[in-house]
C-alpha cells in the first residue's frame, strides 16, 4: 500500500532541482527462491532512493529472510545500515539451491 499526504504529491515527479517528496511505503513480500531474488534486487534499488522511506515490511519464506535484513539493518543505520545487511548474492545463491 502507498500512502501519501496527499495524491498530488504522489504524483510529482520531482521539482525543477530533480528532488522529490518522500513517499512512504508498505511492502509485503511473498516467498519462494526466485521471488526472493527479484524482490532483493528491487529492495536494494528501492534503499538507494532517498525520497521512498519504507514504513512497514513483512513477507514469508524467501521474502521474510529480506525483511528481516532490512529491519535489522535499518533499525542499526538508516537506508545505509539496511542495504548492508541484505544477504549478498552469493549467501542466496547458496541458501536457495539447497532448499
Amino acid at each position: 500500500m502507498i500512502k501519501s499526504a496527499s495524491p498530488e504529491k504522489a504524483l510529482k515527479p520531482h521539482d525543477a532541482r530533480g528532488h522529490r517528496d518522500p513517499l512512504s511505503i508498505d511492502l509485503a513480500q511473498q516467498g519462494r527462491g526466485a521471488h526472493g531474488a527479484f524482490t532483493w534486487g528491487v529492495l536494494a534499488r528501492f534503499l538507494e532512493e532517498g525520497w521512498l522511506v519504507i514504513d512497514e515490511i513483512s513477507g514469508n519464506s524467501a521474502g521474510a529472510m529480506n525483511a528481516a535484513g532490512i529491519a535489522s539493518g535499518y533499525t542499526k543505520g538508516g537506508c545505509d545500515g539496511a542495504l548492508q545487511s541484505l544477504p549478498t548474492q552469493r549467501t542466496l545463491v547458496t541458501i536457495w539451491t539447497i532448499s
